[in-house]
């Protein structure tokens, strides 16, 4: 049994991130000995309902610096990005007690063997697509300024000690951009025991789109594809589901999808009623250009929505870079979707081509293989 330091900032949003953090602890607990160092306490039981995870508090030691746990108490998430570079420098002083530290959010600084789980280039400041504000301003200093705090350099991330791991091989290339070295790729665990989708004859023809609502994931470009799609005779609708926050792209999607009647906003949903929701409807569409890797585009497929994509990032690595679901631009994906949506055989094929999800990407196989690299690292 070895005694394991596991690293996540907090648990405060819901995301691929979290997922990843919390099926590895899963993965982990029953064989080692594990402490989280984290900056607010999880709320373990909230949050294995939601990403069916079987965490036990009983075997997990939690420990969260003072200062930052009251810091985010009173704020929130707020400079996240210095909190993450100031508990990398805390849990330093205690690395003497563990034999294998495991990240499961992007760089750290470790001078003990280490397994990192990078979702993207968390201080890099040059590349556009995977952080469009990173050279802009005191956005650019901020990320210089935490990355020196943290102490994560090239040779850091490069220790013949430091084993890599990122969510799709399209940012494995990015990260070999960025620090010189190519990560393995383990694709972050997907939950879909919880979907059961009804025969595509018993479902509506609607989109889904699933997310928080914001700029980045290009809602207003998804609504007009869909309307110029229904201008050439299809009716469909679109659901868009997840938190819209109070900001001025957020009042717009608002302001769009009151002059389409088409177009319903769910709001934010629970698990179960956003399983329900995918499952009801035929197909999603996906808005977000250059996607890490997109766990909500296998969750559209577990649920039996035929998902369509921009033709960028990690996301086309779950089609299979099956080009007939991805577009390059908005009249490419009126072309896409009208194309299959007036030939139900050229449908059915896709349907067929389209991958087991739990197989291929679901939460048993991530907790497999996280074992079987930390069993390497050790």
């Amino acid at each position: 049994m070895a005694r394991i330091a596991l690293i996540h900032p907090q648990y405060l949003v819901t995301g691929g991130a979290e997922a990843v953090s919390l099926n590895a602890i899963e993965a982990l607990q029953d064989e080692h000995s594990l402490t989280l160092f984290t900056n607010h306490e999880p709320q373990f039981d909230s949050l294995n309902d939601y990403y069916d995870t079987a965490v036990d508090p009983n075997r997990v030691s939690v420990r969260t610096p003072p200062i930052a746990s009251h810091y985010v108490d009173r704020f929130g998430a707020q400079n996240g990005l210095l909190l993450y570079a100031l508990l990398n420098r805390y849990v330093r002083r205690y690395l003497d007690a563990f034999d294998l530290v495991v990240g499961t959010y992007n760089e750290l600084a470790c001078e003990i063997p280490s397994v990192l789980y990078l979702h993207h280039p968390l201080y890099d400041v040059s590349n556009q697509h995977l952080d469009p504000r990173s050279n802009q301003g005191a956005r650019y200093y901020y990320k210089r300024l935490s990355r020196s705090i943290a102490g994560v350099s090239n040779a850091t991330m490069n220790h013949p000690s430091t084993t890599l791991l990122t969510n799709s091989d399209w940012m494995a290339e990015n990260i070999k951009d960025v620090y010189g070295t190519r990560p393995r790729t383990v694709y972050p665990p997907i939950e879909t025991s919880a979907f059961a989708p009804p025969p595509i004859e018993e479902q509506s023809r609607g989109f889904v789109s699933a997310g928080r609502v914001s700029k980045d994931k290009q809602l207003l470009r998804s609504i007009e594809i869909l309307q110029r799609v229904r201008n050439r005779g299809h009716d469909i609708t679109l659901h868009i589901a997840g938190p819209l926050p109070n900001t001025e792209y957020a009042d717009r999607v608002r302001v769009a999808a009151s002059r389409h009647a088409f177009v319903t906003i769910e709001g934010r949903l629970s698990r179960d009623e956003l399983v329900s929701l995918i499952e009801r409807n035929r197909y999603a569409i996906h808005g977000k250009d250059y996607e890490h890797f997109g766990i909500v585009v296998g969750e559209f497929i577990a649920g039996g929505a035929l998902p369509f994509v921009p033709n960028t990032g990690g996301q086309c690595e779950i089609l299979d870079q099956n080009d007939a679901l991805l577009y390059e631009s908005t009249d490419d994906a009126v072309e896409t979707i009208d194309h299959v949506l007036s030939s139900p055989e050229f449908e059915l094929s896709l349907r067929e081509e389209l991958p087991s999800v739990d197989e291929e990407y679901g939460q048993s196989r991530f907790r497999r293989e996280i074992c079987d690299v930390v069993s390497t690292a050790l």
